[in-house]
């Protein structure tokens, strides 16, 4: 029972895709639930 209270073990990854299909898999992983992105625009530059 003490695991119902902590945190699954999660690790960052970084997911490159062909820009024909980013579209399709981002949208897939999300419905799969299975993930949770992180918004970086704002540490990027144009």
């Amino acid at each position: 029972m003490s695991s119902l209270f902590r945190s699954e073990e999660m690790c960052l990854v970084q997911l490159f895709f062909q820009t024909e299909s980013a579209h399709s898999c981002i949208n897939e992983l999300g419905h799969l639930g299975l993930v949770q992105f992180k918004d970086v625009s704002n540490l990027c530059t144009a």
